[in-house]
């Protein structure tokens, strides 16, 4: 018999999902990231927002493996995502429509290439190199 937890998974499961949660501190001591590393988006906010005029956001990695917007830290990819969206947001943090995943939001330039990728490739490349993910495996968890 397989012990479970709430949510009806076995804990083998829920171990390996666990070690695929990826924070940024962790690309850190990997060597895939270099602090500090300069992020960036394009957000079109959809409320108050007529012309649909698109906005540039950024964020910078820290060598503690935090993300700075503006004058604010944040440890979550996720949450400095949607908290460089909020200025554009009349209802307050935490009732918003939908969760921003924050791999997915952020861009770099590729220093070498001068070309953008998305955060969540240094994810993969992470997962890859610690054996969570095998190539051609498409499923990251988050």
């Amino acid at each position: 018999m397989t012990d479970k937890f709430d949510g009806g998974e076995d804990l083998i499961t829920r171990h390996v999902k666990r070690k695929r949660q990826v924070q940024p501190i962790d690309l850190i001591h990997a060597g895939i990231i270099r602090p500090p590393l300069d992020l960036q988006a394009e957000y079109t906010p959809e409320e108050n927002n007529p012309s649909g005029k698109t906005f540039p956001l950024s964020a910078t990695s820290q060598r503690d493996g935090t993300l700075r917007v503006k004058d604010r830290v944040y440890r979550s990819v996720s949450m400095a995502a949607s908290m460089a969206q909020q200025p554009f947001h009349t209802k307050p943090h935490g009732h918003s429509k939908h969760e921003i995943n924050g791999w997915v939001f952020w861009s770099f330039r590729d220093p070498q290439t001068a070309r953008l990728h998305k955060l969540d490739d240094l994810r993969v490349r992470y997962l890859l190199k610690k054996g969570y993910l095998l190539e051609g495996e498409c499923e990251v968890y988050l």
